[in-house]
């Protein structure tokens, strides 16, 4: 769904599962929710919140990018227009974003007191413009082979987030480590994001392959935990 300036760029399709099942039948629609991902909370990015609420259940707004790439940690945080969300959104969602970082995942370190810092600043902000935050996603695409450290983050985060509900950004490649299942223990559901970037050129390159998502979808919905869906309505140049 391409809204205008294609402010909203991520549909979410929820898909509850069912425990012990071989397989996963859903019946009627699916709620559709999506993605805010906008540094600059322009004139179009706020009309997008009207279009948003008349076709979708929900968004999902990017609260902060946090990067520990140099000495000090890089906080950039979207110019949020909170009145405009409290006024056009009935059900709101925020998401902090943590970019690539090797480790280490340690309990007791400068980098996850500033991850819990954000995050309890940018639920306070929620509530003082009387925004109700229903969900709270913690974007980070671990290195598969840190999956087990990153248990540490998790559960330090969680209690903070709590009772908000508190998810997870998953990778198809995170399904089959051994690791997933008690690492997404640690919240109350995730989020299968069945796109990426391409990093080669050429008129092949897609953002997301249907078959491979499907396959992807399948083998999630065997683990009898709530997940949702990301899913690309926009182009990749």
């Amino acid at each position: 769904m391409n809204l205008k300036a294609i402010t909203i760029c991520c549909a979410t399709v929820f898909a509850f599962t069912g425990c012990n099942r071989s397989d996963v039948n859903v019946l009627g629609p699916l709620p559709q929710r999506g993605y805010v991902w906008q540094r600059e909370w322009t004139p179009a990015v706020i009309d997008s919140l009207r279009q948003a609420k008349r076709r979708m259940s929900g968004v999902v707004l990017l609260g902060a990018e946090i990067s520990f790439g140099g000495k000090s940690p890089e906080i950039v945080k979207p110019s949020i227009d909170w009145e405009a969300v409290r006024r056009q959104t009935q059900h709101c969602s925020i998401a902090l974003r943590v970019a690539p970082f090797g480790g280490p995942f340690r309990a007791d370190d400068a980098r996850i007191r500033v991850i819990t810092d954000v995050a309890k600043q940018l639920l306070d902000d929620a509530r003082a413009h009387d925004v109700k935050i229903e969900e709270f996603q913690f974007d980070f695409d671990c290195a598969q082979k840190n999956l087990a450290s990153y248990h540490t983050w998790l559960s330090i985060l969680r209690p903070i987030v709590h009772p908000i509900r508190f998810v997870m950004t998953v990778l198809p490649a995170w399904l089959d480590e051994p690791e997933f299942l008690s690492l997404i223990r640690e919240t109350d559901g995730y989020v299968l994001q069945v796109h990426s970037v391409p990093i080669s050129s050429g008129s092949s390159a897609t953002l997301c392959e249907p078959r491979l998502a499907r396959e992807w979808i399948a083998r999630a919905g065997k683990l009898g935990i709530p997940f949702s869906v990301a899913l690309p309505t926009y182009r990749c140049a």
